[in-house]
């Protein structure tokens, strides 16, 4: 009989492609070597999108009783990914986070967190910050910058290891989509960063006909979506909307809707990994610390300015595609990452 791990998180399903990467690349590697484990996990938004994309993975509902359930037909609960150590709109996911991890303890499972990010630092100053710490068996974080803050956060080095996003290991593995003429600007971003006329004069001086590409499929505040539907006619025209169909798309699809371009602009961190394993030429715009970590793992191109004509032309002329060993370098993080954990489960 194989384990049965439960991942812990609820937000599978909201609308992100990149947790769809993620989670992709976690049971892909899994499926290859342990086939006997079994995977389930927590849906709070559209669970149908999810077990369309993820069959093999059992999905609960994020209610207090499916929680529950969830918790008692498991062998260890897995916090899988994401920029969770965040503070940025209130502290409500550390505290899920830090109930979910507490009521898994108190059935007798060992808490895992696997490739999981640092939004910011203040997040780790936090109370619960320090209890998940005590909580958790082992914790991974994505890149060094993370490990670093977490460590000097008095994070025990005995317990908080230096890893990867799992994305890589679908990214690594996935067929490249063919790469499509011009640039795809995928744009999350406060509006006070962002001008039109930016956008509107760097493209044409760089020779680079562009498109508007949503990561988030949902129109929220700072998304591509809002940021293009809140746009001027003339902007919109300019560089039209692709918005994949995250209901009903496949994993591939999704991962060609951010990939599959010559060059690309992003101020998200999956569109930047995905887009670097495929091939593109890469300029980041680092809004946060987990976009400046993505940058100086890949050796991106940085974009500094979003509201300037002159720099976002520079951006797009000098972005060049990533090297190789650096994404070898990524890849074997992840590779050594889950072994780790699958040798401390």
């Amino acid at each position: 009989m194989g384990l049965t791990l439960h991942i812990g998180f609820d937000f599978w399903g909201a609308g992100n492609l990149g947790d769809d990467l993620m989670l992709a690349g976690f049971q892909e590697w899994l499926r290859a070597r342990r086939p006997e484990w079994r995977i389930s996990a927590l849906c709070a938004h559209d669970v149908a999108a999810m077990r369309l994309r993820f069959p093999g993975i059992r999905w609960f509902s994020a209610d207090p009783d499916s929680r529950a359930e969830a918790l008692r037909q498991a062998d260890a609960w897995v916090g899988l990914g994401g920029g969770v150590f965040q503070i940025e709109v209130g502290t409500w996911i550390l505290d899920q986070m830090l109930a979910d991890m507490t009521a898994a303890r108190a059935r007798g499972l060992k808490t895992f967190l696997v490739g999981v990010g640092v939004n910011n630092r203040a997040a780790l100053e936090t109370d619960q910050a320090r209890r998940i710490h005590e909580l958790a068996e082992a914790i991974w974080l994505r890149d060094s910058a993370c490990l670093d803050m977490a460590l000097s956060c008095g994070f025990s080095a005995g317990k908080t290891h230096l890893g990867a996003d799992t994305a890589h290991l679908h990214c690594a593995t996935a067929p490249t989509p063919p790469l499509r003429e011009g640039t795809a600007f995928v744009i999350h971003a406060s509006p006070t960063d962002v001008a039109e006329s930016a956008f509107l004069e760097a493209g044409p001086r760089a020779r680079r006909p562009g498109t508007w590409v949503c990561q988030e499929y949902r129109s929220i505040p700072d998304s591509e979506l809002l940021l293009h539907q809140s746009a001027s006619p003339e902007f919109q025209s300019a560089l039209p909307l692709l918005r994949p169909s995250y209901p009903t798309a496949t994993v591939a699809e999704l991962h060609a809707a951010v990939a599959g371009w010559q060059r690309v602009v992003s101020s998200r961190f999956h569109t930047s990994l995905a887009a670097a394993w495929a091939g593109a030429a890469v300029a980041i715009f680092e809004r946060n610390d987990k976009l400046r970590a993505i940058r100086e793992d890949l050796g991106c191109e940085r974009c500094a300015r979003l509201n300037d004509a002159d720099e976002l032309a520079r951006a797009l002329e000098s972005a060049r595609p990533v090297a190789r060993s650096r994404l070898d370098a990524c890849l074997d993080r992840t590779e050594r990452m889950m072994h780790e954990f699958v040798s401390a489960l």
